[in-house]
């Protein structure tokens, strides 16, 4: 039989708890796949397979007595692979090695004329690696300090993300796709493609300077969670979103003219916003900055606009058109709705408060950052706070702030119009704590012994079990009018 034939036969021996490849034709005009065994040699495989052969999720050490040819994709993902040596130069379709413990790409394809995936490995270098690679070439979350050696030629996206580089030196002058190499050790662009197709990611690096960097993005470019002081050096014309923020920039001079996306600069140390585009088609942030006026911003923005917890007193210099909502909240100054209206075309809502905030789960030790009034719900459980200090003064929902190092609850706004959950804590008392709520109050698995602070009115239910003390139902009505029931 022929891999060639019309009628294609596809083999699928996956998840059989095989041990052995033995009895295995020599020949498979289709497919051939054994994924999910725990086949530690691939002795007793096909020769050649007219399609793809799938044999990750094994325990193979080693690709020695692999198919000599392939016609289609080749997966040896998820298993314990030390070594490429053994399988065909040239694989047609897609090559997949991810999740083993290479440390080297010797022995694998020459040519792969689909994508060449690598990642989630221990490669130290890109030497032996493929001289052409029709698709995308992925070789993050590896151990890599340099891309010399990579791919002359790449047909899509280039995803270096997630190594220890710290130069872009080695890699082709033009990527057809993306471009990511973010979280890296890198403090130069030096070596970067000047053409990229897609988008552009280089965050979480150690950048003080986009110089270097592409001259043209078709998608697009993120430079967030850097050390950046300027633009100076980036694109002027980017196809898609542009993203700055949590850098270190004083002013925008240096950002591209042309933006086919968003344009999100929050978090940084701007002072004016001169050197925006004078358009955005999407979403204008400029929140958490120094910014006293908005002079220098865009012309007309096609979303939204969030000028939200800077320090203006001024909408000087504020868009002419904002065709989604105006977000303008906690600033030294309280505008009016009617104020923002009367200097700017605004489609959408004027939104003068947050809607809801979450900052759960972030490892936070303060709230010093988050808004003074929150309409909807306000979670910041799973932290590690010891107080509620810098927290909303008015929640429209929710407060939630279960499972921090909470030894107080000083800061809590004073009325809620949801729930209160400071349950899992380590509270010696609920002084401090609001007065009114609406909803549940919710204390367990603390280590308070005495009521004292507790809320004056509870709408739903107050549950105080699994404390120092046991309280009877009768204590807790007696210092607090509860509509529902006292869990204890």
């Amino acid at each position: 039989m022929s891999i060639f034939t019309k009628n294609k036969i596809d083999i699928d021996w996956s998840k059989k708890n095989l041990t052995s490849l033995e009895g295995a034709p020599k020949i498979v005009s289709g497919n051939f796949t054994c994924d999910g065994n725990t086949l530690q040699s691939l002795a007793g495989s096909p020769e050649e397979i007219g399609g793809d052969f799938w044999c990750s999720r094994n325990i193979l050490s080693s690709l020695l007595e692999s198919p000599k040819i392939v016609g289609g994709n080749f997966a040896c993902s998820w298993n314990k692979i030390i070594s490429l040596q053994g399988m065909p130069s040239k694989i047609n379709g897609d090559f997949r090695c991810t999740h083993n413990n290479l440390v080297s790409l010797d022995g694998g394809p020459k040519i792969v004329g689909g994508d060449f995936w690598c990642y989630y490995n221990n490669i130290t270098s890109l030497a032996w690696c493929p001289k052409e690679v029709h698709g995308a070439f992925v070789c993050s979350h590896n151990k890599l300090a340099s891309l010399k050696g990579c791919p002359k030629e790449i047909g899509s996206d280039f995803r270096c993300s997630c190594n220890q580089l710290t130069s872009l030196e080695g890699i082709p002058e033009e990527i057809y796709g993306d471009f990511d190499c973010y979280h890296n050790n890198l403090t130069s662009l030096k070596g970067c493609p000047s053409v990229i197709g897609g988008d552009f990611w280089c965050a979480g690096n150690k950048l003080t300077s986009l110089k270097g960097g592409p001259n043209e993005v078709g998608g697009g470019f993120r430079c967030s969670n850097n050390s950046l002081a300027s633009l100076l050096g980036g694109p002027q014309k980017i196809g898609g979103t542009f993203r700055c923020s949590r850098n270190q920039l004083t002013s925008l001079e240096g950002a591209p003219r042309e933006v086919n996306g968003d344009f999100i600069c929050h978090h940084n140390q701007l002072a004016t916003l001169e050197g925006a585009p004078e358009e955005v088609s999407g979403d204008f942030h400029c929140a958490f900055n120094q910014l006293t006026s908005l002079e220098g911003s865009p012309k007309i923005v096609g979303r939204n606009f969030g000028c939200y917890h800077t320090q203006l007193t001024s909408l000087k210099g504020c868009p002419k058109e904002v065709g989604g909502n105006f977000k303008c909240w906690d600033n030294p100054r309280i505008f009016t709705e009617e104020e923002i209206r009367a200097v700017c075309n605004v489609k959408g809502k004027v939104i003068l408060i947050w809607d809801n905030y979450f900052c759960a789960d972030k490892g936070l030790t303060s709230l010093e950052a988050c808004p003074k009034e929150v309409r909807g719900e306000f979670w910041c459980f799973r932290n590690k706070l010891t107080t509620l200090e810098g927290a909303p003064e008015k929640v429209g929902g929710d407060f939630i702030c279960f499972d921090n190092k909470l030894t107080s609850l000083k800061g809590a706004p004073k009325e809620v119009a949801g729930s209160f959950d400071c349950s899992d804590n380590k509270l010696t008392s609920l002084e401090g704590g609001p007065e009114k709520i609406d909803g549940n109050f919710l204390c367990f698995d603390n280590k308070f012994i005495s009521l004292d602070g507790c809320p004056k009115e509870v709408g739903g239910n107050f549950n105080c079990s699994d404390n120092r003390k046991n309280f009877t139902e009768a204590e807790v009505r007696a210092v607090c009018n509860v509509k529902g029931k006292v869990i204890v």
